[in-house]
C-alpha cells in the first residue's frame, strides 16, 4: 500500500488490526463512520440503511473518533480507504491499485473539454474496470461543479456503467456513490445503478440495457488493471487471447482493455486512461502499436517518464486519450506530475503514424531528434548485425543454485543458507558472476560466486546429469539440492515439465565459451567489461560476443561512447535515478561504422574515453556537437 496522502496512519493501522476482515462488516464500519462523523441522516429506503452499525459498537465508536482526530477525511479519502481494503492478493491477480485524485482529475478533465458543456448529461461513461469508483465520484463531482442542479441519482442511472470482476469493488462503487450522493441531499436505491459484476474481457457489458439504449458508450476512462502475464488467472489467460492486441509476446493483462475500451466506443468517442508507458516500446505492445497504426486513432499521449507515480508499485505510467476517429496522428509530451496542470496543446509534439516503426517500437520524440535517432541507425551495420548478444543462464531459483562459499578445503565449498552450513563438491561448480552488479574490470574477481552445475559436455554438448551418476558422484551437491526439491519444483508455477527435477529453470547460455563484454539489463551509464575468462557462465544481464578479440575491443570502445549512450537515453525504457534499459531490442539497432584497417588501429590506440567520443563525431554527422 502506497504511503497515504488522504488517509493518515492511525486509519490504516486501525483497520489491519480488526479481527472482523469480513466485507459486509468492514464495508459497515466505513459506511456508518463516515455517516456518524459527517452527520450524515440516511433515509430508510436508501441503500446504505443496511449498512449502519449500532451507535453503541465499539469499533463504530474508535473510528469515528478517528476520523475526528483527522486533519480532513472527505469523500476522496473514501475511495482510497476502500482501495486500501483491498486484499493484497488480489492486488497482485487482478491489478487493484488506488489512483491518485490528481491523476482522475485531470483525464475527466481532458475528457469533459472536447465535449460542449451541453453534452456531458446525456453521455454514457464507463469505467470496463471499476474498482471501487474513483473515476465516477470524480467525474460526476466535475459536472455537479459547473451544474449545481445536478441530480446525482439521475445521472448515475442514466448516464453511468461500471464492470469489474469483484463483487465487493461493486458493492464498494455503489457504497462511494451513494455517501457522496447522500451528502448532497439525495437517497440512492439499488435500482440508481448500471453496475455488474463480469470479466469485461468476455464483452458482455455492451449487451445490457444501458448500453442499447445509448447506441454503444461515448467515453471509456479507468485505470486498467496490470497484471503480468506470468500471473494471469486461466479465465484471463483464455479471455486475452481472444483480443487481436495479446497475439504478440506475453500480453500483459492492460493490453487487451485498451482494445475492449476502445472496441466498444461510439465514433468520435474517447478513452482516458492511466496505464503503464511501455505498450509503445516493448516487444508485447506490438500487436497493439499496429492496431493502433492500421485505425489510425487520435492519441493523447502524457508521459510521466522514469517518475513513479503509484507508490509501492514499480511501475511508469502516462496518461492515454484516444478519440475513436482516424486522424493517423499521435500528440505526445513527456513531463513531470508537478507539471501536469500547466499543460496546453502548445507543449505536445505532433507526429505522424507513417512516421513509427510498429514493430520495432514507436520513438516518440521531437521530429529533430528523431531525425538524429534515424540517422545514427543507418551508420554502418547495426549491432545485432555485427556481434552476437546473448542472455545469461536462468536457473529461476539462483538463491539456491548460486553460492558464495565462505569456506573451502581441497574437495569441498562451505556455505550457508537459511542459517544453515551445507558443502558441496568443487567439482561440480562453475564460476560464475551477476552481471547486473558490474561496472569496472576489477568487479570480476570481487563479484565471482559459484554456481552448482549439473551438466556435462559431451561432443560439445550440454547434457544433463543422470540422477543416479550424480548421487554417485557428487553425494554432497545431490543430497542439498534433494533438500530443495519441493521449492524447484514451484518454478514455472509447476506447470513445466523439465528433464530432471534439479535441471535449471532454462536452457539458455549453458555452453557458451569466448571472451565477451559483459553488461547489465539497466545502468546509469554505458557500462561494457571486458571478460577473458572464457569458462565464466553469468546471469542476471547479458554477454556480447564478437569474431575475435580486436573487434571486442572496438565495439567496446564504441558502446562507451557518448553517442552510444544519447542513443540509449532516447530510444530505450526509463527507469528512476537515471537509469536505462540496455535490453538487447534497445542496443540491436545502433550503427556501427564500418571501419578500415588504418581507422581501426587509430581507435584502438586512443587510450581515454574522452579522446574516442571525439575521434566517433565524423562517423555519426557530428551530430552531438550541433
Amino acid at each position: 500500500m502506497p504511503v497515504s496522502r488522504t488517509v493518515n496512519q492511525e486509519i490504516l493501522s486501525f483497520f489491519r488490526k480488526i479481527e472482523d476482515k469480513s466485507t459486509f462488516y468492514i464495508n459497515s464500519l466505513i459506511v456508518s463512520g463516515f455517516a456518524v462523523s459527517h452527520g450524515l441522516a440516511v433515509g430508510k429506503d436508501n441503500l446504505l440503511t443496511k449498512y449502519l452499525l449500532p451507535a453503541e459498537e465499539n469499533n463504530l465508536i474508535k473510528f469515528v473518533r478517528l476520523i475526528k482526530s483527522s486533519p480532513c477525511f472527505n469523500t476522496e479519502s473514501l475511495v482510497e480507504l476502500f482501495e486500501y481494503v483491498i486484499s493484497p492478493a488480489d492486488k497482485e491477480v487482478n491489478g487493484a491499485v488506488y489512483t491518485p485524485a490528481f491523476i482522475r482529475i485531470f483525464i475527466v478533465k481532458s475528457i469533459l473539454a472536447r465535449y460542449d458543456m451541453s453534452q456531458w448529461t446525456s453521455m454514457l461513461y464507463a469505467d470496463l474496470s471499476c474498482g471501487c469508483g474513483g473515476f465516477f465520484y470524480t467525474l460526476i463531482e466535475q459536472i455537479k461543479d459547473n451544474n449545481p442542479k445536478l441530480l446525482i441519482g439521475a445521472f448515475i442511472r442514466d448516464n453511468i456503467l461500471g464492470v469489474d470482476i469483484k463483487e465487493f469493488s461493486i458493492e464498494r462503487t455503489k457504497l462511494l456513490l451513494a455517501l457522496y450522493a447522500l451528502q448532497n441531499g439525495e437517497d440512492l436505491v439499488e435500482n440508481d445503478f448500471n453496475l455488474y459484476c463480469q470479466n469485461s474481457l468476455s464483452n458482455e457489458f455492451t449487451e445490457v440495457p444501458v448500453v442499447k439504449h445509448h447506441g454503444g458508450i461515448d467515453v471509456v476512462m479507468s485505470n486498467p488493471p496490470y497484471v503480468a502475464s506470468s500471473k494471469l488467472s486461466e479465465e484471463n489467460r483464455i479471455y486475452s487471447q481472444t483480443w487481436e492486441v495479446s497475439q504478440t509476446g506475453k500480453a500483459d493483462l492492460y493490453l487487451p482493455f485498451f482494445q475492449l475500451g476502445i472496441d466498444c466506443l461510439t465514433h468520435g468517442g474517447i478513452l482516458g486512461y492511466i496505464t503503464v508507458n511501455t505498450f509503445y516500446r516493448s516487444l508485447n505492445g506490438s500487436a497493439f502499436r499496429f492496431y493502433l497504426s492500421r485505425n489510425g486513432y487520435d492519441i493523447t499521449i502524457v508521459d510521466f517518464g522514469s517518475e513513479q507515480l503509484f507508490r509501492g508499485c514499480s511501475t511508469y505510467t502516462c496518461v492515454c486519450l484516444i478519440e475513436k476517429r482516424n486522424t493517423g496522428l499521435i500528440h505526445y509530451v513527456e513531463t513531470s506530475s508537478k507539471r501536469l496542470n500547466n499543460i496546453n496543446n502548445e507543449v505536445f509534439e505532433a507526429i505522424e503514424y507513417k512516421e513509427l516503426n510498429d514493430k520495432k517500437g514507436w520513438i516518440l520524440k521531437d521530429k529533430n531528434t528523431s531525425d538524429r535517432i534515424r540517422a545514427i541507425e543507418k551508420v554502418g551495420k547495426p549491432l545485432g548485425e555485427v556481434v552476437s548478444i546473448k542472455n545469461g543462464f536462468a536457473t529461476l531459483r539462483n538463491d539456491i543454485y548460486v553460492i558464495k562459499p565462505n569456506r573451502q578445503d581441497f574437495r569441498y565449498f562451505y556455505f550457508e543458507k537459511e542459517g544453515q552450513e551445507f558443502k558441496v563438491e568443487k567439482s561440480i561448480c562453475r564460476k560464475a558472476v551477476k552481471a547486473n552488479l558490474l561496472r569496472l574490470e576489477e568487479d570480476l574477481d570481487l563479484l565471482v560466486e559459484y554456481i552448482i552445475f549439473p551438466y556435462y559436455l559431451n561432443n560439445g554438448k550440454v547434457c544433463i546429469m543422470e540422477d543416479e551418476n550424480f548421487q554417485k558422484n557428487y553425494p554432497c551437491a545431490y543430497s542439498y539440492l534433494k533438500g530443495k526439491q519441493s521449492a524447484l519444483a514451484k518454478r514455472d508455477k509447476g506447470h513445466k515439465k523439465y528433464p530432471k527435477w534439479y535441471a535449471f529453470g532454462r536452457s539458455q547460455a549453458l555452453n557458451i565459451n569466448g571472451e565477451r563484454l559483459l553488461f547489465p539489463h539497466i545502468c546509469d551509464s554505458a557500462c561494457f567489461v571486458y571478460c577473458e575468462d572464457d569458462s565464466l557462465l553469468y546471469y542476471d544481464g547479458y554477454a556480447i560476443f564478437a569474431k575475435d578479440h580486436r573487434q571486442l575491443v572496438i565495439i567496446q570502445k564504441i558502446l562507451k561512447s557518448d553517442i552510444f549512450w544519447y542513443y540509449i537515453t532516447k530510444t530505450s525504457k526509463p527507469y528512476s535515478g537515471g537509469y536505462f534499459s540496455l535490453e538487447k531490442r534497445y542496443i540491436m539497432h545502433f550503427g556501427i561504422p564500418e571501419l578500415t584497417q588504418i581507422q581501426e588501429e587509430e581507435l584502438l590506440a586512443l587510450e581515454h574515453q574522452a579522446q574516442v567520443n571525439e575521434w566517433l563525431k565524423p562517423f555519426y554527422h557530428n551530430m552531438l556537437s550541433i
